[in-house]
């Protein structure tokens, strides 16, 4: 029988490679042919993308039959890598995107591998380093295609300024750093500064040359006007001055008294008008400005009058009268010395000094002073004997050694 040649009708290999074709007798093979070469091996090495024959003897010399090898060339793939943006990440940034291409139509792949172990097509890179890929067609393998990504860090941000602001007041935020440009809030801004009237959260966003940012944020919180408690109104004697104490909710820095600024909370009164008073808390927060109207109270005038200036030993009293001499000047209490009596008239049994203080609102006078003698009655002695008689003014009891009294 005619020898039996087993081969692949068709087999493939990679472009700039070769691939062994091999055959097989079913029989003792004296010789083979290949692509009309003679050989005694049973492979052949073919390197071309064309149809090779193959043919073999066996031991009588009897050949078989030529059968037709189809040998197709792979090409591999060419890649090109290709970023979404830019050449460089940025820290804290956006992620760029690297797709794996490939420009000859030609040469396409149906696999794709990265260096850091990733097989899709696209990837996704947010740190700065030598991308590599390599792409693959039936197992055919391209050159690695390379694309460096280099790592920008962020700029240095950050906000300078006060997180409480007074109502119906503003005040300058600072942006602090490296960046070459600053958004506020979403806005450009030609300057590091940024005015803020209301209670709010604000976003600085700092931007380099590259399109690196850095973020900060801060809240600021509006700030109620600060509570001024002091009395509307006080008043004070004449001849005296009122120490005025004002008080703050919060920490006070200072307190304008009549437009002059003082650390103080109190203030001396000594004249009867308006005095105005504000204060200032630690964030230079004003308070409302407050009136208080200062009166001065005239200190009452009073005079003593008496019915008579001396009085007898337990005779009859002397009554003793405050006057108001100035309406001007009017009392509204009394006090008596030394005997401590509050009535505007008085009886008194006993000569002395007495002083008179008269008050209005708490406001006491000068003292009145009014001298009352003192009268005794006159020591009598009756003999005894006949009865005696007296012609005065003064009525006596004549007491005898009998029961019997005779008033002369």
């Amino acid at each position: 029988d005619v020898p039996l040649l087993r081969v692949k009708d068709s087999v493939s290999f990679c472009e700039f490679d070769s691939v062994l074709l091999s055959a097989q007798l079913n029989r003792t093979a004296s010789r083979y042919v290949w692509d009309g070469q003679t050989s005694r091996e049973s492979t052949y090495w073919a390197g071309k993308n064309k149809i090779y024959t193959a043919q073999a003897y066996d031991d009588l010399n009897c050949p078989s039959a030529v059968y037709d090898i189809k040998v197709h060339e792979i090409l591999r793939p060419k890649m090109s890598i290709k970023s979404s943006a830019k050449d460089y990440v940025c820290e804290n940034g956006d992620p760029i995107t690297l797709t794996a291409e490939t420009p000859d139509p030609l040469r396409p792949a149906d696999r794709y591998e990265w260096n850091n172990g990733l097989t899709e097509s696209s990837i996704s890179v947010n740190k700065g380093s030598t991308f590599v890929v390599w792409g693959y067609l039936h197992g055919c393998v391209s050159a690695p295609d390379t694309l460096p990504i280099a790592f920008k860090m962020a700029p240095q941000v950050s906000i300078k300024g006060v997180k409480e602001i007074c109502t119906d007041s503003s005040a300058t935020l600072m942006a602090q750093g490296t960046a070459a440009y600053y958004f506020w809030n979403g806005s450009a801004s030609a300057a590091p500064l940024y005015k803020v009237t209301k209670t709010g959260d604000y976003t600085l966003v700092g931007a380099d040359t590259f399109g690196c940012k850095a973020y900060d944020k801060i809240h600021v919180q509006q700030r109620d006007v600060p509570l001024l408690r002091v009395k509307d109104s006080v008043s004070f004697c004449e001849f005296d001055s009122l120490l005025l104490t004002a008080s703050l909710n919060r920490t006070a820095a200072f307190y304008v008294w009549d437009g002059d600024t003082i650390q103080s909370a109190t203030h001396w009164l000594n004249q009867d008008r308006l005095y105005t008073v504000k204060a200032y808390d630690d964030l230079m927060c004003p308070s409302e400005l407050k009136n208080v109207k200062s009166h001065i109270v005239l200190r009452p005038v009073v005079k003593i009058s008496a019915t008579k200036d001396y009085v007898c030993e337990n005779g009859d009293p002397v009554t003793l009268t405050a006057s108001q001499p100035d309406a001007t000047r009017p009392a509204d209490v009394y006090l008596w010395k030394p005997n401590g009596e509050t009535a505007s008239a008085i009886q008194v049994y006993k000569g002395d000094t007495y002083r008179l203080y008269g008050s209005l609102h708490g406001c006491v006078s000068q003292p009145d002073t009014y001298a009352i003698e003192q009268k005794y009655i006159p020591k009598l002695s009756i003999a005894e004997g006949p009865v005696a008689k007296y012609c005065d003014m003064l009525s006596v009891t004549q007491i005898g050694r009998a029961s019997c009294r005779e008033r002369v």
